[in-house]
């Protein structure tokens, strides 16, 4: 029988893998959506009278943008994975055997505080001291 706890950590992983995929999933199509809109608009705008039609798609370009920016899903996504492929590995040496229930435990705090972490600067313009 396993310890208390480590059903629902296994839980957890199931979960945090469907969220990096999801996540993941979000980030390309918000990327695609805000890339092939506007080039849509640019190269159909002047073909047709349909003028709602491209307010249409310059509104859903410009959300899709705004969304993928002020979410940093991107981010996000990698944080999931990384905290999944970290506890993961926890979950595979508990089950060999060689680590005990309070080292799993220590994994998976250390894979929530993952989730928490965002990058302040993702693209490094900040000088580093």
């Amino acid at each position: 029988m396993e310890p208390k706890g480590v059903a629902e950590i296994r839980a957890r992983l199931r979960s945090w893998s469907l969220i990096a995929g999801l996540l993941r999933l979000a980030h390309v199509a918000l990327g695609l959506t805000g890339t092939v809109l506007p080039l849509t608009v640019a190269v159909f705008a002047p073909a047709g009278p349909d003028v709602w039609i491209t307010r249409l798609l310059s509104v859903l370009a410009a959300v899709s943008v705004a969304v993928f920016t002020a979410f940093d899903v991107g981010n996000r996504a990698n944080g999931f994975r990384a905290a999944w492929q970290k506890l993961n590995v926890a979950l595979l040496k508990f089950d060999q055997g060689l680590i005990d229930s309070a080292a799993l435990i220590e994994a998976y705090d250390e894979g929530e505080a993952l989730l928490g972490k965002a990058d302040p600067d993702p693209f490094g313009s900040r000088p580093h001291a």
